[in-house]
């Protein structure tokens, strides 16, 4: 049985996705409408497309998927009542993330202080937030973690959003809603006092409504940094705060080549499941898959190798770059104007998509030992070579 399959023009098309669908439409997310799912048997979506009963009253769409961990954006109460399956992709994107956020802390100069102890406030405990606090303790750094709705271990574990933000760095990984006792909406809103924090970091690489617009510009006239990967209004920006944060991307933290493919087979392997078809045969269009090679270390320090490497595969001052100059800017580049939709869409649609470092190989000599820990903190295969000299 082959599929009439509607999708956001960003998911990646695998071979199993391929495989099922007789037709696939691609469209950008935000586009996506009755007219388009009306004859489709499944919908495939990212985090911009508002999928509820308007969209899909009175459609042939028995299965949604969306390639995110967060749902804010699904009624999966309407679907329930439509007897439409549905399946998010959590975790899928976990590493990729975890690598944007060790690349903004690289980018402030920052890995010397993790790998010597300091400490990072975490804000969420889902598939993101675990994977990037396994990341941190690994490579030395000490973890305390806020998430009153999970179960976080003891050792880690803070009872207070307060306590997080005494911590030099703080990133976000909450999911967005408004469920009380703790909405994460606005979180700032339940911080008792906020800290002042002479070039403090704070990421947010989860949803943008974590923070509104005030609450960034707040965090600034305190003292913090901000990498924003996620804004209060997205797609749009203003210019106010896009003057005010160190490093801003076009909420691409989770695209990897690795990361999109896992979320499309993983939609799709949901999606067999719940329209009870016939596993995929794939051998047309299976391909041996090579490791990536990162460039042989420089260094034989591993917290300068660390920043080297991170910065270099991210490439997170070109993705900055090409995010302000969507609006006007003067001689001295401050931003003159705001970043509009189709600009924010534009830059994610034809975003470069990245190796994750976890996976690859690289090439290091028999002096650069002490890279090796770094190497299985971040999931990277070291190989040694050998001096033909010697």
């Amino acid at each position: 049985m082959t599929l009439h399959i509607v999708c956001d023009e960003n998911l990646a098309i695998t071979p199993m996705l391929e495989s099922y669908a007789s037709t696939l439409v691609r469209k950008p997310g935000r586009e996506i409408c009755l007219q388009d799912v009306m004859h489709a048997d499944a919908l495939l979506v990212r985090s911009v497309t508002r999928v509820n009963e308007e969209l899909l009253s009175g459609s042939a769409v028995k299965f949604v998927g969306t390639a995110t961990a967060g749902t804010d954006h699904i009624d999966e109460q309407a679907l329930e009542n439509l007897g439409v399956a549905f399946s998010a992709a959590p975790g899928m994107n976990a590493n990729a993330v975890a690598e944007y956020v060790l690349t903004c802390i690289a980018h402030v100069g920052s890995i010397d202080s993790l790998v010597n102890g300091a400490t990072v406030g975490i804000v969420g405990y889902g598939h993101v937030g675990k994977t990037i606090s396994q990341k941190l303790l690994a490579l030395g750094a000490r973890v305390l973690v806020f998430d009153p709705w999970t179960d976080v271990p003891e050792p880690i574990k803070s009872d207070s959003l307060d306590d997080v933000f005494t911590c030099s760095i703080v990133s976000l990984h909450a999911a967005l809603h408004d469920n009380p006792p703790w909405p994460s909406r606005d979180l700032l809103g339940s911080l008792s006092t906020l800290p002042v924090a002479a070039d403090g970091l704070l990421i947010n690489a989860a949803r943008g409504p974590l923070l509104s617009s005030s609450d960034c510009l707040r965090l600034r006239e305190h003292g913090w940094q901000l990498v924003l990967d996620t804004w209060p209004d997205e797609p749009f920006i203003a210019q106010q705060l896009l003057n005010n944060v160190r490093l801003g991307t076009p909420h691409i933290a989770g695209y990897s080549k690795q990361a999109k493919n896992n979320a499309t087979d993983f939609l799709m392997k949901k999606l067999v499941s719940a329209l009870n078809l016939p596993g995929p045969d794939l051998r047309d269009s299976e391909t041996s898959e090579h490791k990536h090679r990162l460039h042989p270390a420089s260094s034989e320090q591993s917290d300068s190798w660390l920043t080297e490497m991170l910065k270099d595969n991210c490439g997170l001052e070109k993705d900055d770059a090409a995010l302000r100059s969507c609006a006007n800017t003067c001689a001295n580049g401050a931003v003159q104007g705001d970043v509009e939709q189709g600009a924010f869409d534009r830059l994610r649609r034809d975003y470069m998509l990245r190796n994750e470092l976890a996976g690859s190989e690289v090439l290091l000599t028999p002096s650069q030992s002490a890279i090796r820990p770094i190497c299985q903190a971040m999931g990277i295969i070291p190989i040694t070579t050998v001096n033909k000299e010697d």
